[in-house]
């Protein structure tokens, strides 16, 4: 039940970024030439000094501004780039393309309103443009205006019946709303319009984990090679899957992957926690459920509280786990303090017990030595009744016969 909570509220934090842009930018290099992002930091940073001289020579030339903004992008100096695309941009107003590039950039450091107003610009120069079309619906759902993402995606469907993209975001609304069958329905189209469209393959598994189809879940993520995804989120999911077939050291190695790759991701932490503690690894377990527990203590959401507080009730089982009673019952009746979503009066009821034993067993031990003792003389009185019933039943017979006869 906690791995299902997990599971949800990384779907729910989890937005179409990556899915629609996976297609926009495949490479993360924005459709532009691999010269600069092939480079490594010394020749990338030695080409843009020789670029920015030839550029005060030159403050009009094109290729040197075209490169510059291209360096600057490879940099990850997004608002160095945005200086040169824009400067390229005014030389070039009719450019689609350069708008895009320029949409991505502001898309990818959230500046929204100025991501809007590239890409319907661009849409404006070149509106057949299926991408344009499904990265404005994109920013209406990032603005949280879903009606107006909604009814882009179907405008787009209208005209482009096997848009993928538009298809995925309105399966992402539907998941949003907890439609989580008519979402797997929308992703079936997905994947029926593009059968290997990873992306909706990964949407999809997730989906099936919600619903605890976990083979239709890890048989998806399999297609989608999601194994050798660089997402903490898509290696967690894939782990819990692999938790819930009891394959619990196969469910480590993904959940530790995922926290390789994301330090900061406490379901990892959690998750990788509770298979050790089902593996009787208590003290590993103990050590990461803590990590998680830190994690989400430092997160002011509260649904952290909450999984918080599981990781709290985990940790108590642990010390139960090794004989810890007293740190165990003291995380237990904090718990059932902060009205814990179960109950622990069977658990602090049971450790009571297990102190009263520990603290009289010198008595009890006597108590038992005497009940038995008595036992003992109650066995002895018993068979010497029985010896004397034996002994007198002949001449009780015989007196019986001789009345007879």
């Amino acid at each position: 039940m906690l791995l299902k909570k997990t599971i949800y509220r990384i779907l729910i934090l989890t937005l179409l970024t990556t899915a629609i842009n996976s297609r926009i930018d495949a490479h993360n290099n924005y459709g532009l030439p691999n010269t600069f992002f092939t480079m490594d930091s010394v020749e990338r940073d030695a080409a843009i000094r020789d670029l920015k001289v030839k550029h005060l020579k030159q403050p009009a030339n094109r290729t040197f501004i075209r490169q510059l903004a291209e360096a600057y992008t490879a940099k990850n100096k997004i608002d160095s780039a945005l200086i040169f695309w824009n400067l390229l941009s005014t030389q070039l107003p009719r450019n689609d393309s350069l708008l895009f590039i320029q949409a991505q950039l502001y898309y990818d450091i959230n500046r929204l309103d100025k991501a809007s107003n590239k890409i319907k610009k661009a849409l404006s120069l070149k509106p057949e443009n299926q991408i344009y079309s499904d990265m404005v619906a994109l920013i209406y759902y990032r603005h949280m205006k879903f009606d107006t993402a909604r009814s882009v995606c179907n405008d787009i469907l209208a005209k482009y019946p096997d848009d993928v993209n538009a298809m995925m975001l309105l399966g992402i609304m539907l998941r949003d709303e907890g439609k989580h069958d008519s979402a797997i329905e929308q992703f079936n189209k997905c994947i029926k319009a593009a059968p290997a469209n990873t992306e909706a393959l990964t949407y999809r598994a997730d989906e099936y984990i919600l619903q605890n189809k976990y083979n239709d879940a890890l048989r998806d993520y399999s297609a989608a090679r999601a194994d050798l995804s660089t997402s903490a989120d898509v290696l967690n999911n894939i782990g819990i899957c692999y938790y819930q077939s009891g394959e619990y050291q196969r469910a480590i190695d993904f959940f530790k992957r995922s926290s390789a790759i994301n330090r900061y991701h406490p379901q990892s932490y959690f998750n990788q926690g509770l298979s050790y503690f089902h593996l009787n690894k208590t003290d590993t377990a103990f050590a990461d459920i803590k990590v998680a527990e830190s994690l989400w203590d430092d997160c002011l959401l509260d649904s952290c509280r909450v999984y918080s507080m599981d990781a709290t009730y985990y940790l108590g089982m642990c010390y139960k786990k090794t004989g810890d009673l007293k740190a165990a019952k003291r995380i237990f009746v904090i718990l059932q303090f902060e009205k814990y979503h179960k109950d622990l009066t069977p658990e602090i009821r049971i450790i009571n017990f297990a102190f009263f034993i520990s603290r009289n067993w010198y008595y009890i031990l006597l108590l038992l030595g005497l009940e038995i003792a008595h036992w003992f003389k109650e066995l002895e009185k018993l068979k010497s009744s029985k010896s004397i019933t034996f002994i007198l039943e002949p001449e009780e017979t015989s007196t019986s016969l001789l009345q007879i006869l």
